[in-house]
């Protein structure tokens, strides 16, 4: 594995810190989970970025989520200010938001269609925000990041701010109410085929079911030149972009599954160029409603 099995010590990590709390706290009750991951995320991503549990709002006050936000908070600090207090809930504008997390103690067919339906709440509501033009010569969204190969553009989307929205969960169960690798990869894979029959742009962009599953975007290509005959060739992308032929892929897997969820985060979040939130507009109609009232009084 590269820089010496880098995600394997993620992934160790990552359980080591969810074993911690679990002994501290139930997950099986309330916000534990959620708080888990907050927790989980403080200790891996660079401070630049907030976390927070709650809503992303749109400036005409639309709210969507009830999950984990990651926001920038050098540029967007949240109302409450809460110095990560995660047990308290925040409103953070659609333009501060990196990625949404949907987290489940448990991740079953009732939980995951709830989840999936909380994710496309969320990202419809970010796609209200402004674009981000995307540098058509380097196909980054901005002077952080160094660029793109020209055969990897496609990996990404035309403008720099999407969101990431993921799907967390510690265990899972498939429809037979088991916990088998085939139910559960098939519990994840026909309610994900469900939205691709809908064309659905706003389907999550990565589900971890437990230590069971993993489905991260990727475009797939049949291999015909496979030593055993027909196989695949898969390359990983950052988001779900249908258009761009990337799809799902729902891997069983016993292994490296958090891991994998905080180095995908990683990498998502890391191209996201976020816009800027529109004071002036804010301030225009504090004003003039401060003077109609002065006037009708």
């Amino acid at each position: 594995m590269q820089y010496n099995d880098f995600i394997l010590k993620v992934d160790e990590q990552a359980n080591s810190v969810f074993k911690d709390i679990e002994a501290e706290h139930n997950f099986e009750y309330g916000p534990e989970f959620e708080i888990a991951i907050c927790k989980l995320l403080r200790r891996f991503l660079p401070s630049k970025y907030g976390i927070c549990r709650g809503y992303v709002v749109s400036r005409d006050g639309k709210k969507a989520g009830d999950d984990i936000i990651i926001f920038n908070k050098d540029r967007f600090p949240t109302i409450r200010g809460n110095n990560e207090d995660f047990l308290k809930k925040e409103q953070v504008p659609i333009e501060a938001v990196y990625a949404y997390i949907e987290a489940k103690h448990k991740l079953n067919e009732t939980s995951l269609k709830k989840a999936i339906s909380q994710v496309v709440e969320v990202k419809k509501l970010i796609s209200t925000r402004p674009k981000i033009q995307v540098n058509p010569i380097t196909q980054s969204s901005g002077s952080n990041f160094p660029g793109i190969k020209k055969n990897e553009h496609k990996l990404y989307p035309n403008y720099g701010n999407p969101i990431f929205t993921m799907i967390w969960s510690k265990f899972s169960e498939g429809t037979k109410k088991s916990a088998e690798g085939k139910d559960v990869v098939n519990m994840v894979g026909s309610n994900l085929e469900q939205l691709h029959k809908n064309k659905d742009v706003f389907a999550p962009d990565m589900i971890i079911a437990g230590e069971i599953s993993y489905t991260i975007p990727a475009i797939v290509v049949v291999d015909n030149n496979a030593r055993k005959g027909i196989g695949f060739q898969i390359t990983p992308a950052p988001y779900y972009i249908p258009s761009k032929g990337i799809d799902h892929v729902t891997q069983h897997s016993l292994k490296y599954n958090f891991g994998i969820a905080l180095i995908q985060l990683l990498w998502a979040i890391d191209w996201i160029e976020l816009g800027h939130i529109n004071y002036q507009s804010i301030l225009v109609e504090t004003i003039t409603e401060s003077l109609e009232d002065l006037l009708r009084s």
